[in-house]
């Protein structure tokens, strides 16, 4: 008896099936790119609502963003701060009528505070040591070194509290901001009492503060600055030029 065989019957194989692959990607893609457009679509109603109630959580003070434009320091900073903000140069828009009228008042009382000190250092001969400018940050003094300080050295010469002191009653006729800067040349210290420019300069500055702090200035309006040999205000090829490197600045800040 002869066998039958039995037959294969292998499904016929779908060649198509990789539309259905390709198909869900299409579709995937197409999915990722509507939801990039709806997120990139910003609702400028509720980020301006996000950003002022940030502003009140942090400063309690909404003007500390400005929608559009950089961040930038409120003009008006709680009162625990020790530094008073408002005395910087910043400018309000012309909109803010009465914030421009202080501004303009403030400006006619640093410009009769610098008529005042002018009038000082003429009257005492005190050009050729003391310098004094009505600039864009504020009125600006700056001492000489010899008249402050010896060679090297940052504690204030006796002689020099004769200078600062007629200038504390000026002084406090305004709460501004006083920036008390020191700056030397680019020779390197050899006494050994510091260990650079930046400390040199850093200490002639708190011994000015604390000669005012003495005699009558809030030390809550005053800070010190130390710029060491690096605000020359002639380059250092020369002993005259290094000599005008070496002062202290005293601004009255706006």
């Amino acid at each position: 008896m002869r066998r039958r065989r039995r037959r294969s019957h292998k499904g016929t194989e779908n060649v198509d099936r990789w539309l259905v692959t390709y198909a869900d990607l299409i579709t995937l893609l197409l999915a990722f790119f509507v939801m990039m457009y709806a997120i990139s679509q910003v609702d400028a109603a509720k980020f301006e609502s996000i950003a002022r109630s940030l502003a009140v959580q942090f400063t309690s003070d909404p003007s500390i963003i400005e929608l559009g434009e950089r961040a930038h320091i409120a003009p008006h900073p709680p009162e625990k701060e020790g530094l008073d903000l408002s005395q910087l140069d910043h400018r309000e828009s012309e909109g803010e009528k009465g914030e421009g009228d202080g501004s303009s008042k403030r400006d006619e009382e640093l410009d009769a505070l610098y008529a005042k000190i002018k009038r000082y250092v003429v009257e005492n001969q005190l050009e050729s040591d003391i310098q004094v400018v009505n600039a864009r940050r504020g009125v600006e003094i700056t001492f000489a070194e010899h008249i402050l300080f010896d060679l090297g050295r940052a504690e204030l010469k006796k002689s020099s509290e004769h200078v600062l002191e007629p200038l504390v009653p000026l002084l406090n006729e305004l709460t501004n901001t006083i920036s008390i800067e020191g700056h030397t040349d680019d020779l390197p210290i050899v006494s050994g009492r510091f260990e650079s420019n930046w400390e040199l300069s850093t200490a002639r500055a708190r011994s000015v503060l604390n000669f005012l702090e003495r005699t009558g200035i809030d030390p809550a309006r005053m800070v010190i600055v130390g710029y060491g040999e690096y605000r020359p205000v002639k380059p250092n090829d020369s002993a005259d030029n290094r000599q005008l490197n070496r002062r202290v600045n005293l601004v009255i800040l706006r």
